[in-house]
């Protein structure tokens, strides 16, 4: 995602809400929500999917902000746990949050989907590619293919590009919402091809 990308998806997913909810007389801050693992295992995903948010919001803030309105950034840690994702979610959506960026990890999405659904709340993921997101009416929206298709074209590669036929997989059951689809798909195309799995090694990441 280039650095120009992000502001401009974050200011027009802003700027649609904030017409359609309040109109443009109100003057109050925009509270924008985040929501991602910043303590933990996936501490360094969840800080930098922060930080791109942060930077988005500086300049979204030094050109006048949305339709004159100030964003005001409301950053919360889910811990990479699926109670505390609908905990924040549910914080953000108190809060009055127009829009939550996050979370992080599929795992958490998936969680934390149903809260921002009872309040027709807008999920925006830069990273969450779970195929248990796709095809489904919600609120959510990702800027990430889904796992089917990434697993599709690396296999259709691995067999047809580079010849590679006998494959191990590692995957981590730390986020199996995201590994677990992953996995599926890129086995059955790889077999599909007259390729084969030759050993499977499941592991949980450690902090």
């Amino acid at each position: 995602m280039t650095k120009r990308f992000f502001p401009q998806l974050v200011s027009t997913i802003l700027l649609l809400t904030v017409l359609v909810l309040t109109g443009c007389r109100d003057r109050k801050p925009i509270y924008l929500g985040y929501a991602g693992p910043l303590t933990g295992k996936f501490a360094d995903l969840g800080i930098a999917g922060r930080d791109g948010v942060v930077l988005a919001v500086e300049e979204l803030n030094a050109g006048g902000g949305i339709a004159g309105r100030k964003i005001e950034l409301l950053s919360k840690d889910d811990a990479q746990d699926p109670q505390q994702a609908q905990k924040v979610d549910q914080e953000l959506v108190d809060a009055g949050a127009v829009a939550v960026i996050g979370h992080m990890t599929s795992v958490m999405s998936v969680a934390g989907l149903p809260v921002v659904n009872r309040a027709h709340l807008v999920m925006l993921s830069p990273t969450t590619s779970s195929n248990d997101l796709t095809g489904i009416d919600d609120y959510f929206l990702r800027v990430y293919p889904p796992s089917s298709h990434v697993a599709h074209l690396l296999s259709t590669h691995a067999v047809e590009k580079l010849g590679i036929r006998s494959i191990s997989v590692a995957y981590d059951i730390s986020n199996e919402a995201h590994t677990m689809g992953w996995y599926k798909y890129f086995r059955e195309n790889h077999q599909r091809l007259g390729g084969r799995i030759v050993q499977e090694f499941p592991f949980k990441r450690k902090s």
